[in-house]
């Protein structure tokens, strides 16, 4: 005869497991960044498209690279582009938008060099509408350092993986991730006007430097701002701060 208390005990483990096990791996296989990599083989270059907070593909995403005809994805979240499209160009910076159903648009940019993007380029996320009251923090990075931390200070509580998770009402570490790439993905729930916010990222792992650190900042239904930071020695960095309505970045 079943144990009902283990049986029950076992479906909270395989919870947990799916849920949090989602939190520590990357978004990102090497799998994928290799395949990101040889469509340049076959004359095509690729760009793939996730969501932020659930790590799915997204299909149906019109993708536009500036100058040239947009693209769609397909139900893996990739969009192709021909290489001799790219080559044409020459090397230089061409922005980049792409909007689905469902989600905010998003305003990015690529390098082009000899003929490709670089591969950190290749690889997008993108955030589902949100209310226009709340923000929502995607930070993404390299390989190496494998585990950078997201914090957010607000009025009352310290978010991250190493303190609390989430707040009700006021915030929540949405994903997590610990080797390497990211996503980890922070939602403020209901600003509050007069509080004040603070955003920082921490080298949890170190070892290296933080490198290509990528930190895009939805707020007022929108995409706000996306900061770039090539290399960063310091083990904490503070991104930006909301005092009084307002965000100042301070990177």
């Amino acid at each position: 005869m079943t144990n009902p208390i283990k049986s029950l005990f076992m479906v909270l483990v395989m919870l947990a497991s799916s849920v949090f096990g989602a939190w520590a791996e990357s978004m990102w296989t090497p799998q994928e960044m290799s395949e990101l990599e040889e469509g340049e083989l076959d004359g095509v270059i690729m760009l793939r498209f996730k969501d932020a907070v659930s790590g799915d593909s997204i299909p149906k995403v019109t993708v536009t690279l500036q100058g040239l005809a947009p693209k769609v994805t397909d139900a893996r979240g990739i969009a192709r582009f021909p290489s001799d499209e790219l080559s044409s160009i020459g090397d230089s910076i061409l922005a980049l938008s792409a909007t689905a159903p469902g989600f905010l648009a998003l305003t990015d940019s690529v390098m082009i060099a000899d003929g490709s993007i670089l591969s950190t380029g290749k690889r997008f996320l993108m955030s589902k509408i949100i209310d226009p009251r709340d923000a929502r923090i995607i930070l993404e990075w390299d390989r190496s350092p494998s585990d950078l931390d997201a914090h957010l200070l607000g009025p009352g509580f310290h978010v991250s993986y190493r303190d609390s998770k989430a707040m009700a009402g006021k915030a929540r570490l949405d994903r997590d991730a610990t080797s390497g790439y990211g996503p980890e993905t922070i939602t403020i729930t209901g600003i509050i006007p007069e509080a004040e916010y603070t955003y920082y990222v921490q080298n949890y792992s170190g070892g290296s430097p933080m490198k290509k650190v990528k930190v895009s900042v939805y707020i007022n239904g929108a995409l706000n701002h996306i900061v770039l930071i090539p290399e960063v020695k310091d083990r904490m960095v503070t991104i930006f701060k909301i005092a009084n309505g307002a965000i100042k970045y301070l990177r």
